[in-house]
């Protein structure tokens, strides 16, 4: 009895756990990576459990990982422990439609952790959940290529069994064109992964690429690939003679059905036939079909009615029970014509009739492939979306969150400067208050002395301004005299720069402190730029002094200004301007 998806998850039996155990340890250590070769040390264990194929080790694997995982949550190891469970159920043979869910899960674990790598893979294992005919099939596969490229073809192993699986169903909903594509892209991979490469998957995908051309109408190219097929094989025999025989014979039979197409029927007619005694040697129902189908198209080109109509009969029948509606059509289309040719109307217009029927039934295939095709999309865009809310909701909470830190940051000096500044303001107003006091008190004690306060007064404020003025010039003196000197600097080492920062320091004392002060996250670059943009550099200037091009400068000075969220009508240069005359009040 096969055990369910919930007893799968479930712990199987309580047992004494640890990460050290022996039979989890290579897993854990091969899970928990996350650089580039993640792929190839997770596929040793997948290719273990392929190898030996041991289901009681599996289910104690899945045991042990599960009660790992509860003790030690981690979602990189639990998307691959769905993986392992997975690839499990395919191995012993478990209902894969069970298995839908929880690969889901592991898509947006993988989305969540913005692993490209991991999502390629648990793509392409997801796409093996359906089958062969099911659009999902081919559109997981081809998302599963798309993120290996992104990543790197090298790093994964089986890379071109995703080819090999979008060529052969693009071949069975006779999209023959993309199945070429993606079939000679499968070839390219021949000699990257030799320890996975299948040689039998090998001649399968040149069977696709030349059924493929023949449905196309492109025989030489159809014949180069079933050539390649009989040069493959007789160079590299099968290790199953049964399958070394069988392959031999239709890649002969497509041969000789190619050239019969284009009117070489003589050169066809051995080659078909072997194909038609190996087919009826191994009793392979549909490649015998496929052969009767085309030795009566030569039998009819030659005007052999009877042996083609024989023929058309039996392959008819059994690509009725194929449900093979597209060479039932041109079986019975063919049957038509000889009925016609023979001059039997009755049966050429059954046969006529059948050939619509079966038209129908193939419009009727193809009307639900379409559909199945829509529902997949959709249902493949509702992940999509799903996981873009997920992202998005992620998303808005770290902005959230980032506002309110930069919020609480940015509050601390706004407070700082308002208190200061209402500080002061009080300061000002009683200073005043009291300076009125003493003057209407003075006036209202001796009117006359009033005047000669005044002038003593006036005198005094005279005498301070000449002083305070000789004190603002002698000031002005050392600050172009320091402007002098600085601009002697060429700041392209770090050595450099910072003994010109301790001397416009020394120079400009309040300036740096000011605008860290109003800006707390500004660079070193924009701090540079800054000091040399107070000085009263020109672009020129400041380029010689840094060593970038005129050029950068201006973007520097963009980027700046931008950081500093100063208006568009404002210039840095006036900001910075204004933001200096502030440290001196």
């Amino acid at each position: 009895m096969k055990p369910s998806l919930t007893f799968l998850l479930l712990l199987f039996i309580p047992v004494n756990i640890h990460a050290q155990d022996p039979l989890i340890k290579p897993l854990l250590e091969s899970w928990k990576m996350t650089d580039t070769s993640q792929t190839h040390k997770a596929q040793v264990i997948y290719d273990h459990l392929s190898r030996h194929k041991n289901e009681q080790e599996y289910l104690r694997v899945l045991s042990k990982m599960n009660k790992y995982l509860r003790e030690k949550p981690d979602k990189r190891v639990e998307a691959r422990l769905i993986e392992y469970m997975t690839l499990g159920a395919m191995e012993f043979g478990y209902k894969r439609a069970l298995y839908i869910k929880p690969m889901q899960k592991a898509i947006k674990i993988a989305t969540a952790l913005e692993d490209k790598q991991l999502l390629a893979e648990i793509y392409s294992l997801y796409a093996e959940l359906f089958s062969y005919n099911d659009y999902n099939y081919v559109l997981y596969n081809i998302k599963a290529i798309e993120l290996q490229k992104q990543t790197g073809f090298s790093h994964f192993p089986y890379v071109h069994n995703r080819f090999f699986s979008v060529s052969s169903a693009l071949y069975r909903s006779k999209d023959y064109r993309q199945s070429i594509a993606y079939g000679k892209a499968c070839l390219k991979f021949k000699n990257t992964d030799l320890l996975h490469w299948d040689a039998r998957v090998y001649i399968f995908q040149l069977d696709i690429l030349g059924a493929a051309y023949k449905k196309t109408g492109a025989y030489d190219s159809c014949r180069y690939y079933y050539q390649q097929i009989l040069d493959t094989l007789s160079a590299k025999p099968d290790p199953d003679a049964r399958v070394q025989k069988l392959w031999m014979g239709i890649a002969k039979g497509n041969i000789g059905h190619s050239l019969a197409l284009q009117g070489k029927y003589e050169d066809a007619i051995p080659l078909i036939k072997e194909y038609l005694e190996n087919s009826l040697f191994f009793g392979d129902p549909l490649n015998i079909s496929l052969a009767e189908q085309a030795l009566a198209f030569v039998y009819f080109k030659k005007k052999d009615f009877p042996k083609a109509i024989n023929l058309w009969k039996k392959a008819h029948l059994s690509f009725k029970e194929f449900g093979l509606w597209d060479n039932c059509m041109e079986v019975c289309k063919s049957l038509g014509d000889a009925y016609r040719l023979k001059r039997d109307h009755k049966m050429a217009f059954y046969y006529y009739d059948l050939y619509h029927q079966h038209k129908d039934s193939l419009n009727i295939l193809l009307y639900n492939n379409r559909l199945s095709a829509l529902k997949a999309k959709i249902a493949f865009d509702d992940l999509l979306i799903s996981l873009d809310q997920k992202e998005i909701k992620l998303a808005r909470e770290r902005k959230i969150r980032n506002s309110i830190i930069a919020g609480f940051l940015l509050l601390i000096p706004v407070s700082f400067f308002l208190n200061r500044n209402y500080r002061l303001r009080e300061k000002r107003k009683q200073s005043l208050i009291k300076v009125r006091q003493e003057m209407a008190e003075a006036e209202a004690k001796k009117a006359r002395e009033k005047i000669t306060a005044v002038t003593n007064h006036l005198m005094e404020k005279d005498s301070q301004l000449k002083w305070m003025e000789n004190q603002i010039n002698t000031a002005r003196c050392r600050q172009q005299i320091a402007r002098e000197g600085l601009l002697k600097f060429n700041l392209l080492t770090d050595e450099s720069w910072e003994q010109f920062r301790l001397d416009f320091s020394k120079a400009y004392p309040d300036y740096l402190y000011t605008l860290h002060q109003l800006h707390l996250q500004i660079t070193p670059a924009e701090e540079r730029l800054a000091t040399l943009i107070y000085l009263g550099l020109n672009d020129h200037e400041i380029s010689c002094r840094l060593g970038i091009s005129k050029e950068s400068v201006g973007r520097s000075k963009r980027r700046f200004k931008h950081h500093l969220n100063i208006p568009e009508a404002t210039s840095l240069a006036q900001y910075l301007k204004e933001l200096s005359e502030k440290t001196t009040k």
